[in-house]
């Protein structure tokens, strides 16, 4: 995100005394506090990697290839069974640990993890605040925001995103109402 902020006009770093601002007041609508920890990044890595065309047609071969091991068991020779076996466990088991020791990887080694950041939504943007830093973020600057089963992911970029649990943010439906009010309806991919 740091390339980000330096380069998108809509994205502010300010870098103040919280208690002694004399800025622009950014009224929030809602605000919560969310520490992303290894969950919910590897809830989020799940979602991305099973919803995106090269995801499902992995998923769908390592399927095809269980059901051809399955029904074909007795008639294969060693080899085979072996193939149809590896086959059938990219998707169904050997990524899914990838993705867990991933998402434990990256929520040990970044400082962006290690605390959680406050969120206030407005009229004008989104303020995220960690100790005594701030950003503001306008509303155009947000690329698309996207419901992945427990969370709400906020994206700057096609690499840079919030990730907030709903579990953590308490009402959920509200934040996603202020997010619709702002952000054009075909950047959003709400659940019904």
């Amino acid at each position: 995100m740091e390339e980000d902020v330096k380069t998108n006009p809509e994205v502010e770093e300010v870098e103040t005394e919280l208690e002694s601002e004399k800025e622009e007041v950014w009224e929030p609508q809602a605000s919560f506090d969310i520490k992303t920890g290894a969950k919910e990044i590897f809830s989020f890595l799940m979602e991305y990697s099973y919803t995106t065309p090269s995801g499902l047609v992995g998923l769908a071969i390592s399927i095809g290839a269980g059901i051809w091991l399955i029904t074909h068991i007795g008639s294969m020779g060693r080899n085979d069974l072996a193939f149809f076996l590896i086959i059938f466990s990219l998707y169904t088991v050997v990524n899914p640990v990838m993705l867990w020791f991933k998402a434990k990887k990256q929520a040990a080694s970044s400082g962006y993890f290690s605390k959680p950041l406050h969120y206030e939504l407005s009229e004008k943007g989104i303020m995220i605040r960690a100790d005594k830093k701030q950003t503001r973020l306008k509303w155009p600057a947000v690329v698309k925001v996207k419901e992945y089963g427990n969370l709400i992911v906020v994206y700057m970029s096609k690499v840079n995103a919030f990730i907030w649990s709903k579990e953590q943010m308490g009402d959920s439906d509200e934040v996603k109402r202020i997010i619709s009010s702002h952000v054009d309806c075909k950047r959003l991919k709400f659940k019904r």
